[in-house]
C-alpha cells in the first residue's frame, strides 16, 4: 500500500478504490484467513490494536497535545473518510490524518476500527504530514509478505524454529492474502539521513530471506521491496476480502510471536555484506546529529549559499546528463521481466526521474508513460490492483528537482532492478605455483614496476627515469630572456614568478650546455639558433651535437 498520499486540510485523495477496495468477497480467500487464524491463534497470544500499537509507539516517546515542553514524535494514522467520485467519475477513496497524541491516543485509534482503509507506518513523525522530511524515529521494519496460505504460513515457521535463517518476528498480523510481519526495535532510531540508508538497505536484506520460494505461492521474481516509510493496513481495520455487507467482517488480527529485535540481531540473518548495517554504533543516539550543521553555523561557513538557497530560495544546481540515460532506462522497463506486478509504479516513478536528470520535457514523458500503461496493465496477476492511469498521474510527482539526487543504489533499490555499471575488469596475478591469487607487498610491487619499465627502456628506448633531477631556475631565466631580448627584470619575475634574488643570479650568467647531462629538446634548440644565427633552419642536421654548438654568452 503506497504510503505517498498528499494531504490537504481535511481529506486526501488517493487511488483508484477499485486498487484498494474489494468488489466481491472471495470465499476461497476467506477460508483461507480463517484458518491462518485459527493456526496463529493455537500457537500465539492475540493481542488487541491499543495493545499492538502501545507497544510500538510507547506513551513516553509521544508528545502530549499542547505540550512544547519537549520535543517528541507521534504515530500519524490515515483513515478512510469517504467514498467518492472523481472528475471523470472514477470511485476515489479520500483519507484524513489523524494524529496520535499521547493523551489522545485511544481516541484516535478509535476511528481506525473497522474502517475500509486504515493505513500506518512504523515512523512517527514530528509535523501534521507523513513525508520524509518529517519522519523522526524509526520503530521497527514491517515485511509485506503476499500469497501466504496455511502451508506457507507452516514453512515460515519452519524456517524460524527450525533452519534459523529468518528473524524471529515480534509480531504478525493476518493481513488477508498475506501477512504483515513486524519487528520491533528494542529502541527508536533517529532518522538521519546517513541512517536512513543504513535502515533501507537492511530492510531490502531482510525482505530477501523472509520472502521466498517457501513462504510464498509467489514467485520471488514477484518479491516486494518496501521502504521504512511504507504505510500497511492497521490491525482493526477491515482486509481487502469483504465487499459490500462483509465489508466490516474480516478484519486484520495481530499475534505476539516474539520480542524486541536490535540492528546487530537482525544484522546475523542477512548474508549479503553491502545490506547490513555498520556494527559497533549506538543507532538509537542522537549523536548522529554532530554531523550536521544548524542554519546559523552554514550562514557563517557558507555565506554565498546561504544568500542563494535561503535568503533568495533559488532552486539547487543540478547536473545535466545525457538525454541517453533516459533513453536507456525506458529501454530497461520495456524489457522482459524488468517491471512486473509489484514494481510498475516505482518502474514509472524512476522514468520521470530520469527525466529530470536529463532535462527532459515532461511531456515528452507523459507521451512515453502512457504508451508503458497498456503493456503494463498486461502484467497484472491481482485483479484488483490494475495497472491505471492513476498510477502514472501518482508517480508524475517525482519530476520535481528534489528527486533528481536519486542515486543508482536508491534506483534499484526501489524498482527491485538491477543496475551494473561498465567496469575495467580488475587483472589479478596469480601465484604459478599454487594457483592462488598473488599478493605482494610494497616492496615487491615497486620492484616489478621497476623492471617492466627497464624492459620498455631495452625495448623502445623509453627512460623513465630522470636522470638531470629538478629543472634549474638557470634555464627558466635564460629561456625567458631568450624570447624576451629587451624585457626587464621586473617582468622576468612577474612571469616567471621567480624571486628578484633569483633573477638577479641567473640574469648575466648563459647556459652551459656543456655541462647540462641531458640533450637539448626540439625547442630549445630551435630558440638556441634562434638566438646564434636569427631564423632556425628547417631542421638540425642529426649528426650536429647540441653541446658542440658554440654560442654567445646573452
Amino acid at each position: 500500500m503506497s504510503d505517498e498520499l498528499k494531504t490537504g486540510k481535511k481529506a486526501r485523495k488517493a487511488k483508484k478504490s477499485k486498487n484498494l477496495l474489494p468488489v466481491a468477497t472471495d470465499l476461497a480467500a476467506v477460508e483461507v484467513f480463517e484458518k491462518k487464524n485459527e493456526l496463529l491463534s493455537a500457537h500465539y497470544p492475540e493481542v488487541s490494536a491499543l495493545d499492538f500499537y502501545r507497544f510500538i509507539f510507547s506513551p513516553e516517546e509521544i508528545e502530549r497535545k499542547g505540550d512544547t515542553s519537549y520535543r517528541a514524535s507521534n504515530p500519524i494514522f490515515a483513515y478512510c473518510l469517504r467514498i467518492g467520485k472523481d472528475k471523470d467519475g472514477n470511485s476515489k477513496v479520500f483519507f484524513r490524518n489523524e494524529i496520535a497524541f499521547q493523551d489522545t491516543f485511544e481516541q484516535s485509534l478509535a476511528l481506525t476500527a473497522a474502517n475500509p482503509l486504515s493505513l500506518c507506518s512504523m515512523v512517527s513523525y514530528s509535523g501534521r504530514n507523513k513525508t520524509a522530511k518529517n519522519a523522526y524515529r524509526c520503530h521497527g521494519f514491517a515485511i509485506d509478505l503476499d500469497g501466504v496460505g496455511v502451508n506457507q504460513l507452516n514453512s515460515f515457521w519452519y524456517y524460524v524454529d527450525h533452519v534459523g535463517v529468518i528473524p524471529e518476528p515480534t509480531f504478525i498480523v493476518n493481513s488477508g492474502h498475506g501477512l504483515h510481519i513486524y519487528y520491533v526495535f528494542e529502541h527508536p532510531v533517529p532518522l538521519y539521513p546517513n541512517v536512513v540508508e543504513h535502515l533501507q538497505n537492511l530492510k531490502r536484506g531482510l525482505t530477501e530471506w523472509v520472502w521466498n520460494r517457501e513462504t510464498s505461492s509467489y514467485p520471488v521474481k514477484e518479491r516486494q521491496y518496501q521502504g521504512i516509510y511504507q504505510c500497511f493496513r492497521m490491525v482493526g481495520s477491515c482486509t481487502k476480502l469483504g465487499a459490500g455487507a462483509d465489508m466490516g467482517k474480516y478484519l486484520l488480527r495481530a499475534w505476539e510471536t516474539g520480542k524486541r529485535v536490535t540492528i546487530s540481531y537482525l544484522n546475523n540473518f542477512v548474508l549479503d555484506e553491502k545490506y547490513k548495517c555498520p556494527e559497533g554504533l549506538d543507532y538509537s543516539s542522537w549523536k548522529w546529529a554532530s554531523a550536521h550543521h544548524t542554519l546559523s553555523e552554514c550562514q557563517r561557513l557558507w555565506p554565498n549559499w546561504y544568500q542563494r538557497r535561503i535568503v533568495e530560495k533559488q532552486p539547487a544546481g543540478q547536473w545535466k546528463c545525457s538525454p541517453k540515460l533516459y533513453e536507456w532506462w525506458l529501454r530497461k522497463i520495456r524489457e522482459p521481466g524488468n517491471a512486473r506486478d509489484g514494481n510498475r509504479y516505482h518502474c514509472i516513478s524512476m522514468l520521470y526521474v530520469y527525466a529530470q536528470k536529463c532535462c527532459i520535457d515532461k511531456a515528452v514523458v507523459d507521451a512515453d508513460a502512457e504508451e508503458l500503461l497498456g503493456p503494463f496493465n498486461l502484467l497484472t496477476i491481482n485483479s484488483d490492483n490494475a495497472f491505471t492511469a492513476a498510477d502514472i498521474k501518482a508517480a508524475s510527482k517525482f519530476y520535481d528537482p528534489k528527486f533528481v539526487k536519486f542515486t543508482r543504489k536508491e534506483i534499484s533499490r526501489r524498482t527491485g532492478i538491477e543496475i551494473t555499471t561498465r567496469r575495467k575488469p580488475k587483472t589479478i596475478k596469480l601465484d604459478p605455483k599454487t594457483g592462488k591469487e598473488l599478493k605482494l607487498t610494497k616492496a615487491q610491487q615497486l620492484e616489478f614496476q621497476r623492471k617492466v619499465q627497464d624492459m620498455k627502456l631495452r625495448d623502445y628506448g623509453i627512460d623513465w627515469r630522470n636522470k638531470d633531477g629538478a629543472p634549474k631556475k638557470q634555464n627558466v631565466v635564460w629561456k625567458w630572456r631568450a624570447a624576451h631580448p629587451d624585457g626587464r627584470k621586473i617582468d622576468c619575475e612577474k612571469e616567471t614568478r621567480l624571486s628578484r634574488h633569483t633573477v638577479l643570479k641567473w640574469w648575466d650568467k648563459p647556459l652551459d650546455i656543456r655541462q647540462t647531462r641531458r640533450p637539448l629538446t626540439k625547442k630549445e634548440k630551435e630558440l638556441l639558433m634562434e638566438q646564434l644565427f636569427g631564423d632556425p633552419p628547417a631542421e638540425t642536421p642529426a649528426a650536429v651535437d647540441a653541446s658542440e654548438l658554440e654560442h654567445e654568452p646573452l
